[in-house]
């Protein structure tokens, strides 16, 4: 068990291996993009974002839950999207800071809002001029995601071994937010069910798999 923060690397050098990535995020941005005008920082790597402008023709400048608010009551955000962002709210901060990519965001936590100041603190370190979203996240939506990368990632895999590469193990890295949190306790291991499901049984049987669950999530960090 690791009790500290720390970083953890792992090194293949080897040509006869073939790394492949998939990364299910499991969340969908709600509303504009909101480009940071104000933040404040505190001793734990943690970011409170004050003011943002919506990078839209109206440009309105505002506390990011005064815009979320707004865009809740001009209909912006279709019901099923307003209530899930009262259950699950995220803030996915750009890969890209000027022109992102679709769906090229790192998903960070909402630590605290305040809603008389309409501010609201994330984890993670965000810089005034970067680009970031709303973010909201259901089981359903993540699984999908989740499978339809399963099912590419096997048929890639399939058209591989016609040069002689057979998977050999698997890699799970899930964020502990997931898991019993979003799927509920019926469904806990849902992630590995879908892995088995849509991945990992093929004619030469089982694939091995290793399954890490992280207090963050996996992916390409954000421009400075």
């Amino acid at each position: 068990a690791v009790s500290s923060p720390c970083m953890i690397g792992i090194g293949i050098d080897s040509a006869e291996l073939d790394i492949d990535v998939a990364i299910a995020q499991g969340a969908k941005q709600a509303g504009p993009l909101l480009r940071v005008d104000e933040v404040e920082y505190d001793a734990l790597k943690s970011t409170t974002i004050k003011r943002v402008t919506e990078e839209s023709p109206q440009e309105m400048r505002a506390a990011p839950l005064t815009c979320l608010d707004m865009w809740k009551a001009i209909g912006l955000l279709t019901p099923e999207e307003a209530k899930s962002s009262e259950d699950y709210l995220l803030v996915g901060v750009a890969i890209e800071p000027t022109k992102p990519e679709d769906d090229m965001f790192v998903t960070r936590k909402v630590l605290g809002m305040d809603n008389d100041l309409g501010a609201m603190a994330i984890n993670g370190i965000v810089r005034p001029g970067q680009l970031v979203a709303f973010q909201i996240r259901d089981k359903q939506s993540a699984l999908d995601e989740l499978s339809k990368l399963l099912i590419k990632a096997s048929l890639e895999s399939k058209l591989k071994r016609s040069n002689k590469f057979v998977p050999v193990g698997a890699l799970l890295f899930t964020d502990e937010e997931r898991g019993s949190f979003l799927y509920g306790k019926d469904q806990s291991d849902a992630e590995l069910a879908a892995f088995y499901h849509d991945f990992a049984v093929d004619e030469n049987g089982t694939i091995p798999l290793s399954a890490v669950v992280l207090s963050s999530q996996v992916g390409p960090l954000p421009a400075p």
